[in-house]
């Protein structure tokens, strides 16, 4: 029996299709017959895709432009914003819990 004739009633009155109607083995359905099916399943309408894609291309490229702003100030022109200070504290507080246990180490030998 083939895949049209199995289940073609099926396909016949749900939005898909069946993507090999002729095979007799591995039937395939795609439950969307258009982009538009699958637009409207995330509740977006398709007058609105290109608006959408716009605000991801700008997010994008705003993400890409943060990465190499903050490489060329850090970086080249050397501004720590701040962060210095945090850091530098917090490595002071990682070395003196690395000393307490090293000195115990020593101890045991």
């Amino acid at each position: 029996m083939t895949c049209g004739a199995y289940a073609g009633a099926f396909a016949d009155r749900s939005p898909g299709y069946l993507t090999n109607p002729g095979a007799t083995a591995n039937c395939g359905y795609c439950q969307f017959s258009s982009g538009a099916d699958y637009l409207n399943r995330l509740n977006i309408s398709p007058t609105d895709k290109w608006r959408y894609f716009g605000i991801f291309l700008g997010f994008c490229v705003c993400n890409w432009a943060l990465v190499y702003f903050f490489i060329y100030t850090a970086r080249i022109r050397g501004w720590h914003f701040g962060f210095g200070y945090i850091f530098g504290g917090a490595g002071k507080a990682v070395g003196a819990v690395k000393r307490m246990f090293k000195k115990k180490d020593n101890e045991e030998d």
